[in-house]
């Protein structure tokens, strides 16, 4: 008799185990719009213990992942379910969040959730304001700054798929010295890429201040390109010149680095003005470039022929008051590009008041 008290005893002291078999850990939401706001899925287990179970803690990796749950026990055989919700505002592309449930008897599992987003137009608009249909840019302008002939240098662009489809973007058109790559090749509907472009600075005969046009094809079938813009500015590299030939090197000397007209509207309708151009070092001093961004301005003799040192060059400077028309005042730069180790880059700045 005593030996089956014991027992019973035994067998009531050791814990009833509430097993709860999840049925699918894994939801795939596929591609959606984002648009379509908050979207949810289903986690259901069953609890195939003896004993009631119940969840205890179910929390997301992410504040746009919402759990929802009841701590209420289910009873042996019946179902238990985690509802998850994912929103997808302000988060266009590929999302995988992972959500961790514990229940009462220990036991913690990990659901994953994944999907496409297809942004929203408000959006897309922010993130990538440039319409490349069936694409959209992050720009469309790719500045490399300065660059050295002998050197290299990389600028990148992100693409969005905004379509429901997949696209093949290309580059239909490019200069010589310009080589781009687009990853991946194929861009999932809601998905993003990016645009490489590398330059090549020797690979051009230009100096300065130099832009160029690349023309985008935004999928296969696209029958519109997109014109992408580098600009960059092309000068020489000094940096193995030894310090004898350094002494030896061009100078170049500006008669003057500013040219102020004061008041426009008193002047001519084309205002002539001078700068010289003296060589005040000791080998020949070549004029690589001479730039403006500005149509009012235009300058001759260009090109200009190589300084002798010691001798002097003039450079005509024209303003065309027709093409400030509107303008408030006239504020440009003249760039000139040199081979002068000691200064390649001088500036001219034209000012005045309309």
């Amino acid at each position: 008799m005593r030996r089956l008290l014991t027992s019973a005893f035994i067998l009531a002291a050791l814990p009833l185990v509430a097993q709860v078999v999840w049925l699918q850990p894994d939801h795939d939401f596929g591609s959606f719009h984002e648009d379509m706001g908050i979207v949810t899925c289903t986690f259901m287990g069953v609890n195939t213990g003896s004993q009631p179970a119940s969840l205890i803690d179910v929390r997301a990796n992410c504040g746009c992942t919402t759990p929802i749950y009841s701590h209420n026990p289910v009873e042996p055989g019946d179902t238990i379910k985690i509802k998850v919700g994912y929103n997808p505002s302000g988060r266009p592309g590929k999302f995988s969040k992972a959500i961790y449930a514990t229940t009462d008897d220990g036991v913690k599992t990990t659901f994953h959730i994944k999907g496409t987003v297809i942004g929203a137009s408000n959006t897309l608009a922010s993130r990538f304001p440039v319409d490349a249909a069936p694409a959209r840019l992050s720009n469309s302008i790719l500045p490399f700054g300065k660059l050295l002939k002998g050197h290299s240098g990389a600028q990148t662009l992100k693409i969005y798929n905004a379509s429901s489809s997949p696209i093949t973007p290309s580059i239909i058109s490019s200069p010589k010295h310009l080589h781009a790559i687009i990853e991946p090749a194929v861009i999932p509907a809601g998905d993003q890429g990016i645009i490489s472009v590398t330059a090549y600075p020797d690979q051009t005969q230009a100096w300065g201040l130099t832009t160029d046009t690349l023309l985008l094809r935004p999928d296969s079938n696209a029958a519109t390109t997109v014109p992408l813009t580098t600009v960059m500015i092309i000068e020489e590299d000094f940096s193995a010149l030894t310090p004898q030939q350094l002494t030896k090197a061009p100078a170049l000397k500006l008669s003057a680095d500013l040219i102020d007209l004061a008041q426009i509207s008193t002047l001519p309708e084309v205002i002539k003005r001078s700068v010289t151009f003296t060589n005040t070092g000791k080998s020949p001093l070549l004029i690589r470039s001479i730039s403006t961004p500005d149509r009012a301005i235009s300058f001759s003799p260009y090109p200009m022929k190589p300084i002798k040192p010691g001798k002097k060059a003039t450079l005509d400077i024209y303003i065309h008051k027709d093409a400030l028309s509107g303008r408030p005042m006239l504020n440009s730069r003249i760039t000139i590009i040199t081979n002068s180790p000691a200064r390649p880059t001088e500036i001219i700045r034209v000012t005045g008041e309309l």
